[in-house]
């Protein structure tokens, strides 16, 4: 950053006047100065607003799992994306060589088989709907050989009909991307993929010793495929986005040296709101706290401004130096909580999820869960402020009888349940039909906003005059409808007639452009 200026703008500011090297903004704040590219009727304003986009090489988007899994996408994201479809560029889209390479026998790539869930390498051959037959024998095919036609519908040799989206390589149709590049980073991505629970085979049937022999151990299903989680939104929007892993994704890092699980007794057996054994809860923290001292910066993580209060009280009672922070306070004393933190003023930060994301606090080393997370999402991003920059620490959570499903998701599925798979029905079942509500919002949110952009797009790329005005009418309608309370089959009825009467005036458009392109070449001649 050494010799480039760098503009911090919140809501409460305008956007800058002139474009500094490096912008730091709020989703609201870049919202506001990109609005002007869908909503606007000033056509001045709007191409202000749109040049804003364009010259923007490099978008980077933090804690992209909170930005794309609020209940229903973020307002301000969706005006930021609409904003960058309006801003692509002209034109048809560049394919990369790999992909132009013709491959006689196939293209050598990878296949996400839907009962292992695991990717392994076939040969495509691509078909007219689309789809594509692969190949999953050793070698190439033999279409010379006489049993061809049975061994095409032999489905240990064949997987006949697979959608581009369950193969992965570099032949398969990779594009280059124009226009401003986007960075996500994000703790969590979500994607309820795997569909299946973690149980064990049961008695041995030839169908469960085949399941036992290709190591896979599922018995039910839970959902069908992920639509409406955090990776289906992004899949949609960016269908060429590569993705970058760690190993420890949803998983345990390994600097964190010890965690445990303390059980608090006294507390009901069953999900009946939040009630908890407090007492009980905080003097176990207060044992731990003062078994270890002083010299241990912790983090003790409540679920509440009120408890978080009400356990700063009561440690500071105890004789222990503590601060406060909580989103009750107002911004000025929660930056001076954490530098009295940092200084080593004090041992002991209690807050709640406020502090859970976005604080880089490499001096922490203990983190006590004093009420259990919410979710397993939570839960990552709490013991995510322990064990950074590789430094050593532990964790510490208290849990009820009544968490105990939650507890052994986080222990015992893979990646925490976060991929689909979960430990047990039994006790999930209320969890399971809230994320199932909240990705069926995702999904219509989404069939609303990709509407909205194409309407953006098109507005950009053509006059707005050749739209006739019905059309223009019913996009203007749109956003009428986030208001609206019709059942949910008709409003998804009501986006798949958008897209069909957008899709009438893109073809309009191709034809005037055939017609146009015709009538010059014969003028010319």
């Amino acid at each position: 950053t050494k010799g480039r200026a760098i503009t911090v703008a919140s809501s409460f500011e305008l956007w800058p006047a002139r474009m500094p090297d490096i912008l730091i903004v709020t989703p609201k704040a870049a919202a506001n100065g990109l609005r002007p590219c869908s909503d606007s009727t000033d056509e001045i304003t709007r191409r202000e607003a749109l040049a804003r986009i364009k010259d923007v090489r490099l978008l980077v988007m933090d804690e992209v799992d909170a930005l794309f899994d609020d209940h229903t996408l973020n307002p301000d994201v969706e005006k930021i994306l609409i904003a960058l479809s309006a801003s692509w560029p002209l034109g048809q889209r560049k394919v990369m060589k790999e992909a132009e390479v013709f491959h006689k026998d196939g293209i050598p790539c990878e296949m996400l088989d839907s009962e292992s869930m695991q990717w392994r390498p076939v040969r495509a051959f691509y078909r007219k709907d689309g789809s594509f037959n692969c190949y999953l024998g050793e070698g190439t095919p033999d279409f010379d050989d006489p049993e061809f036609g049975q061994l095409l519908s032999d489905k240990t040799v064949w997987a006949r009909r697979i959608k581009r989206r369950n193969l992965k390589g570099p032949g398969m149709g990779l594009v280059v991307e124009e226009g401003t590049q986007v960075v996500m980073c994000g703790a969590t991505l979500p994607s309820y993929m795997r569909s299946s629970i973690v149980s064990k085979l049961g008695p041995e049937t030839p169908e469960n010793v085949r399941r036992k022999a290709q190591q896979i151990d599922f018995r039910g299903l839970v959902f069908h495929h992920g639509v409406g989680s955090i990776i289906w939104t992004i899949n949609r929007w960016f269908p060429q986005a590569l993705y970058v892993k760690s190993e420890h994704i949803h998983c345990r890092h390994p600097c964190i040296v010890q965690q445990e699980w303390i059980p608090i007794a006294g507390e009901p057996t069953t999900r009946t709101g939040d009630i908890t054994n407090m007492g009980g809860r905080i003097a176990k923290t207060i044992e731990i706290l003062k078994e270890q001292g002083p010299d241990v910066r912790t983090l003790v993580f409540t679920n509440g401004s009120a408890s978080c209060q009400s356990v700063e009280q009561q440690l500071a009672a105890e004789k222990i130096n503590c601060v406060g922070f909580s989103s009750a306070m107002p911004f000025d004393a929660r930056i001076d909580s954490l530098k009295k933190f940092m200084r080593g003023e004090v041992s002991v930060l209690v807050c709640t999820d406020r502090a859970a994301r976005g604080l880089d606090l490499p001096i922490c080393r203990h983190i006590i869960q004093l009420n259990f997370p919410k979710n397993v999402v939570s839960h990552i991003h709490r013991v995510g402020r322990a064990a950074r920059g590789g430094r050593l620490s532990k964790t510490t959570i208290l849990w009820g009888e009544k968490h105990r499903v939650l507890k052994d998701t986080i222990m015992k599925a893979p990646n925490m349940g976060l991929d689909g798979q979960i430990w047990s029905k039994s006790g999930n079942r209320c969890r399971l039909r809230g994320i199932r509500a909240k990705m069926k919002k995702q999904e219509l949110q989404y069939a609303e906003t990709r509407v909205l952009a194409r309407a953006a797009r098109f507005r950009t790329q053509r006059d707005a005059k050749t739209l006739d005005g019905d059309t223009l009418q019913k996009v203007e309608d749109m956003k009428e409808f986030r208001k609206s309370s019709i059942p949910n089959w008709k409003l998804l009825q009501h986006f798949n007639w958008k897209y069909r009467e957008i899709d009438r005036v893109e073809t309009l458009w191709a034809a005037e452009d055939q017609a146009g392109a015709k009538g010059k070449g014969e003028g010319a001649r």
